[in-house]
């Protein structure tokens, strides 16, 4: 069983890296904490956005549904007032 073992010139680099890190007391804990608080306050705004952007979808739907409904029924009178008048003129014909 091969261990690899740290010699102590990588312990003290490690160990100066550390110390590094803690220069001020914190172990890059404060700007850890920083970084999820800004986070926090992105995904809430993003949530806002996403809230907002759902109800422009659907009132773009209603108004699509809306739409077709005036098209369906415009066809419908537009092949009622063309029909009726050609099918008394074809019957009145015969």
């Amino acid at each position: 069983m091969s261990d690899d073992l740290v010699t102590r010139r990588e312990f003290d680099a490690l160990a100066s890296r550390v110390t590094a890190i803690d220069e001020h007391g914190s172990r890059g804990v404060q700007a850890l904490t920083m970084q999820l608080a800004q986070m926090s306050k992105d995904i809430g705004r993003l949530e806002k956005s996403m809230e907002s952007h759902e109800k422009v979808h659907t009132a773009e739907a209603a108004d699509r549904r809306s739409s077709r409904r005036w098209i369906i029924a415009t066809v419908i009178a537009a092949v009622g007032a063309v029909d009726v008048p050609l099918v008394t003129i074809l019957l009145s014909r015969h």
